[in-house]
């Protein structure tokens, strides 16, 4: 995929990632979080997470395919892209948890 092509894809899809970005969904992550350490939840694909701890991980890292210093503001754009790409991935596992979660909640209190 093309830098221009995900520029446009995150453009086109900015909505999707505001609702990422809701206490609702930060909440279930710090709950999503231990759970997999403790291996009480099982991700529904491990990709999803390993996608979205990269892309948060390259963001933060001073390596870089355009680098800021030297383009400015265009050097943020792989930046955005690749946190857009990750955020994408990000919330599909969290709103597999947050399924899970219900299923777990309707077990319990229905039996």
């Amino acid at each position: 995929m093309s830098k221009l092509s995900m520029i446009t894809s995150f453009w086109k899809n900015r909505d999707q990632f505001e609702r990422v970005f809701t206490k609702e969904k930060f909440d279930a992550m710090t709950r999503m979080i231990p759970l997999i350490y403790k291996g009480e939840y099982k991700p529904s694909k491990w990709r999803h997470l390993v996608i979205g701890v990269a892309a948060i991980v390259y963001v933060v890292s001073p390596l870089d395919f355009l680098p800021e210093v030297a383009l400015g503001p265009i050097g943020i754009l792989d930046d955005i892209a690749i946190l857009a790409f990750g955020i994408k991935y990000i919330n599909k596992e969290l709103n597999h948890f947050l399924e899970w979660e219900d299923n777990l909640r309707d077990t319990i209190f229905n039996d």
